[in-house]
């Protein structure tokens, strides 16, 4: 196994010393980077933050740690800037910094021992978390209070399953792109949702998962005054070039002054196969149920680059809502946009396409 992580006594047999005594052992491509003494939540937390800097950014780190009051937790939050981050893993004796970066889809590991470089190693992000929360499972298999760091390894979990991130072999990279259909709706969200169950198999998740988007939110943006109200997903199959299907949508439905956006995402690697006429077919039953404009992103998309004052998904919802309050588009948001007429006129140098009844296939070109 590329990376192991050991630790010499269980968190109950570290209970009477608050944790301090354990011994660390992090090896990656078998070899130590890390072998000496540490306090035991420390690295724990010091190992969570390393996946969550893995598979996403040190900005999520924060969402991830958030109950974790001790001096380390902010200390790591403190360390991760400028595309790495540096963690102690809780160690003493001697202290043993190590330096995370990501290069694409690895992670360059740089250990240190009271200030010398010890070495450096390079692994697949999927194998290190894969192997982390493998270790942090059985770490705490049995404990009678590990809850709050349990809590936390959720946290994470909830992270990479947002992210479309995959621990094992895919055929493919393990972080994908993820892209973004948003629907705005002139209708309550009760009569949006109702509308939309008729056009797809759409399912709500439970409460506590709602719950849990609505912190993370809080805490990544200026939510804008939107109000997360539903949390679910859409099953209807769209067929691709590739002989394959997609047909598993999330959704987040936000509610604004009477007003509803809906954000549907996907993976791209399957919806970029898309077939054309299965596309406009969707767009078509989101039409169905009320949008009144239809637009899409992609979650590498820097905001500030499309114009606003921050790198913040809510600046373009609200944008939205309120072009849609004004009644006329000025601006396509996206390549692909779908309008009711009222909000965008053919003389502002739209086409509308119409099917020629002499091609059995068609091509719709936006």
């Amino acid at each position: 196994m590329p990376v192991k992580f050991l630790v010499d006594l269980t968190l109950e047999e570290l209970e009477e010393s608050e944790g301090f005594g354990a011994w660390v052992i992090i090896e990656v491509n078998g070899k130590r980077i890390v072998w000496v003494a540490c306090y035991i939540v420390q690295a724990l937390s010091a190992i969570l933050a390393t996946v969550t800097f893995a598979v996403s950014s040190c900005d999520e780190i924060p969402y991830v740690l958030e109950k974790f009051e001790e001096e380390g937790g902010w200390v790591i939050r403190r360390n991760c800037r400028g595309g790495k981050l540096e963690v102690g893993f809780g160690t003493y004796e001697p202290v043993s910094p190590v330096v995370f970066r990501k290069e694409g889809d690895y992670l360059l590991i740089e250990a240190f021992e009271d200030g010398r470089f010890i070495g450096r190693e390079r692994v697949e992000v999927r194998e290190y978390v894969k192997a982390a929360l493998e270790f942090l499972e059985e770490c705490l298999k049995g404990t009678r209070d590990s809850t709050r760091t349990c809590s936390r390894v959720d946290a994470v979990k909830c992270l990479i399953l947002k992210l479309h991130f995959s621990l094992y072999e895919t055929g493919g990279s393990g972080m994908g792109t993820t892209y973004y259909v948003v629907a705005v709706f002139d209708k309550p969200w009760g009569e949006v949702l109702e509308k939309l169950s008729r056009e797809f198999r759409y399912t709500r998740e439970l409460a506590y998962q709602q719950g849990d988007r609505k912190k993370h939110l809080r805490f990544l943006f200026d939510v804008r005054g939107f109000n997360l109200v539903a949390v679910g997903e859409a099953h209807y199959t769209l067929r691709t070039t590739e002989q394959s299907t997609v047909d598993w949508f999330e959704v987040e439905t936000y509610s604004k002054e009477n007003m509803t956006l809906i954000q549907i995402e996907t993976r791209l690697s399957a919806w970029m196969f898309v077939l054309s006429p299965e596309l406009m077919k969707f767009l078509r039953k989101l039409m169905k149920a009320g949008a009144v404009l239809i637009c899409g992103y992609t979650d590498d998309l820097d905001f500030r680059k499309a114009g606003f004052e921050e790198n913040n998904q809510c600046l373009l919802y609200e944008w939205l809502v309120e072009t849609v309050k004004r009644g006329k588009l000025e601006v396509l948001p996206s390549s692909i946009t779908i309008v009711k007429r009222e909000l965008l006129d053919l003389e502002d140098g739209l086409y509308e396409l119409i099917e020629d009844p002499s091609v059995r296939r068609r091509s719709t070109c936006w």
